[in-house]
C-alpha cells in the first residue's frame, strides 16, 4: 500500500512537470510560431489563443524593473530604448517595480520569466506540505494534491506569468502560520512568519488587504496587519506624493470603477451580471457600470465584513477566506487564471470543515466546487472561431456563450462564499480564533 502510494505521487508529480516543461519550452510570442511550439494548455484557454503570451503579466514587472533603472515611470507604456518583448499594463505598488523588477532584470527576459515559475513551483510545494501535513483523510490529502498539481487555471497562471497565485499562497501561509497554539513557545516565531507572509502577500498583489476585518479581532492579527499596513505606506506613501500622475493610474487601475475588461474572457460575476443587463436593457446600460461598479463592491465587500465582525466566535481562517472571496466576487477584472487563488482559498476551507464537521452536505459541495475550479472553463469545446481568429473574432460570440463560460467559474466562486459564510457564526477553537 505504501509503495502504491509513492508510485501513484511519482506519477502524479511527473504530469505536473510535464505540462510545466512544455509551458517553459514556448517560444515568446507563441501564438505568431509553429503550432508544434505550443504548450499542452494552449487550446484550452482565451487567454493563451488571444493574448500576448507567454509571460506577458510577468513582463510588466520586468519593464517596470527596467523603467526603474532608466529613473522612468513604471506605469509608463513605452521603453527607449525597447528592452522587453511585450508586456500588460504595470497596475502594481512601485515597489514591486523597485524591487522585484531591478532583481529580474539581472537576467534576460526569458530566463527570469523562467526563474519566476521556478519559485511559484516552490510556493506551490511549500503549500502542498503545509496542507496536506493538516488534513486527517486521506481522500482529503489526496484531493488537494490532485487539484493543486493538476489545476488547470494554475497552468494558465504559470503561462501569464501572474502573481495572484504567489500572492494567495502569502495569504494562505500567514493564515496556517498563525495555527500554532497560543501558549506555545514558537508563538513569537510563527507570528513574525505570518507578518512576514502576509506583508509579502500585501506588497506583491494589494488584494489580500480584502482580509483585514478577519484580522481585526485577535491580537496577533492586528500585530500583522500594523506591519503590512506599516510597510506598504512607508513604501508606497513617499513615492506616490512625488509622482502624484502615477498614483491616479494605479487607482484607476485598481480602485477606481474599470471602464474596460468586461469583455470575452472575464470570468467575474460582475461580467456576467453585466452580460445579463445587456441581453436585458441593451447597449445604454454600459454607461452606467461606472457608477454600479464602486456601489456592487461596496455592498458585497461592507455586508461581508459585516458578518465577519459580528460573528461570536469566528475563526480567523473562514473570515479571511470569505473576505477575499468577497474581493473575487465583487470585482471587476477577474479572469480564469484567478481561479488559482480561488482554488486556495477553497482548500483552506476544506481544512476547517475537515477540522469541525457541519451539515453533511457542505464538505462534498466544496469539493465539488474545488473541482469545477480546477478544471478548464468549457471554452476549449465550445470555441466557435478556429485558432489564429483574433479576439475581436471571439468578441462576436453569442450571448449565451459569453455568459457560458464564467458561469463555469462564478458558479463553484458563489459556492464556496455561500459555504464559507454558513460557518462564520459556528463555535470554533484554536490559535485561529477571535
Amino acid at each position: 500500500m505504501f509503495m502504491g502510494r509513492r508510485i501513484g505521487l511519482a506519477l502524479l508529480i511527473l504530469l505536473h512537470l510535464l505540462i510545466v516543461v512544455s509551458i517553459v519550452r514556448q517560444p515568446l510570442d507563441v501564438n505568431r510560431q509553429s503550432p508544434t511550439a505550443r504548450s499542452f494548455i494552449w487550446p484550452l484557454h482565451y487567454d493563451t489563443m488571444y493574448r500576448s503570451g507567454p509571460g506577458a503579466d510577468f513582463f510588466a514587472v520586468y519593464h517596470a524593473g527596467v523603467a526603474a533603472q532608466r529613473g522612468a515611470s513604471p506605469y509608463a507604456r513605452r521603453e527607449d530604448p525597447w528592452v522587453t518583448p511585450y508586456f500588460f499594463p504595470f497596475r502594481y505598488l512601485p515597489i514591486v517595480g523597485e524591487a522585484l523588477g531591478r532583481l529580474v532584470t539581472l537576467g534576460p527576459p526569458r530566463t527570469a520569466y523562467g526563474g519566476w515559475i521556478a519559485l511559484v513551483e516552490i510556493l506551490t510545494a511549500v503549500l502542498a506540505w503545509m496542507l496536506v501535513r493538516r488534513l486527517r483523510s486521506p481522500i482529503a490529502r489526496w484531493g488537494t494534491l490532485i487539484l493543486l498539481l493538476l489545476s488547470s487555471p494554475y497552468f494558465l497562471e504559470l503561462h501569464m506569468g501572474q502573481f495572484t497565485y504567489a500572492a494567495t499562497a502569502l495569504l494562505a501561509f500567514a493564515l496556517l502560520s498563525l495555527e500554532a497554539p497560543l501558549a506555545s513557545v514558537r508563538r513569537g516565531r510563527t507570528t513574525l512568519l505570518a507578518a512576514a507572509s502576509y506583508t509579502a502577500a500585501v506588497l506583491l498583489k494589494i488584494f489580500p488587504l480584502a482580509s483585514a476585518p478577519a484580522l481585526l479581532r485577535p491580537r496577533r492579527g492586528r500585530m500583522i496587519l500594523a506591519v503590512a499596513l506599516g510597510i506598504v505606506l512607508v513604501t508606497t506613501l513617499p513615492y506616490f506624493l512625488a509622482h502624484p500622475a502615477d498614483w491616479r493610474t494605479f487607482a484607476a487601475a485598481n480602485l477606481g470603477a474599470p471602464a474596460d475588461g468586461l469583455d470575452v474572457g472575464n470570468f467575474g460575476l460582475v461580467y456576467l451580471l453585466y452580460v445579463g443587463a445587456v441581453a436585458i436593457g441593451g447597449d445604454g446600460l454600459r454607461d452606467g457600470w461606472p457608477v454600479f461598479l464602486p456601489i456592487w463592491r461596496l455592498a458585497v465587500l461592507g455586508v461581508t465584513a459585516l458578518l465577519v465582525l459580528v460573528a461570536r466566535r469566528p475563526s480567523v481562517l473562514v473570515g479571511a477566506v470569505v473576505m477575499v472571496l468577497a474581493h473575487f466576487l465583487s470585482y471587476a477584472h477577474v479572469w480564469e487564471h484567478h481561479m488559482s487563488a480561488v482554488l486556495i482559498l477553497g482548500l483552506l476551507l476544506v481544512l476547517e470543515l475537515e477540522r469541525r464537521p457541519g451539515p453533511r452536505l457542505e464538505l462534498p459541495l466544496t469539493g465539488a466546487a474545488l473541482l469545477l475550479l480546477a478544471l478548464p472553463s468549457p471554452f476549449g469545446l465550445l470555441n466557435p472561431a478556429p485558432p489564429g481568429t483574433s479576439a475581436e473574432a471571439a468578441a462576436a460570440w453569442p450571448l449565451g456563450l459569453r455568459a457560458l463560460l464564467p458561469l463555469s467559474k462564478v458558479l463553484p466562486t458563489v459556492l464556496l462564499y455561500a459555504v464559507g459564510v454558513s460557518r462564520l457564526g459556528r463555535r470554533t477553537g484554536g490559535a485561529l480564533t477571535a
